[in-house]
């Protein structure tokens, strides 16, 4: 091989590492964005059944299967690729009534 390809592939590498980390994440970013998408339809769902009109302020409504659903209405936990998830009440929001959990 010759020596003059040496500094060359070292360079192609080091420029390589920073584009690698920002596919990776730029990929950490949309599975965090699609996990929202799934948490705001988790919501939807949650309000017209066993939400009684209301949202969810725990992640635990969504994900736990109420009498007579037949899959919860979120299967993903709190974290996403290293973004920690976490509902809670608006500050103006009132209680509309807990879910079949107790929540």
């Amino acid at each position: 091989m010759p020596l003059w390809l040496l500094p060359l592939a070292g360079t192609l590498i080091a420029a390589a590492y920073p584009l690698a980390s920002h596919f990776q994440m730029v990929a950490r970013e949309n599975n965090a964005s699609e996990s929202l998408a799934a948490i705001h339809r988790a919501q939807q769902t949650f309000r017209g059944g066993a939400g009684r009109g209301g949202y969810a302020t725990a992640i635990e409504s969504l994900t736990a299967v109420c009498p007579g659903e037949a899959i919860s209405a979120l299967s993903q936990g709190r974290q996403v690729d290293g973004y920690t998830i976490q509902l809670r009440a608006a500050r103006d929001a009132r209680l509309v009534g807990s879910d079949c959990h107790g929540r």
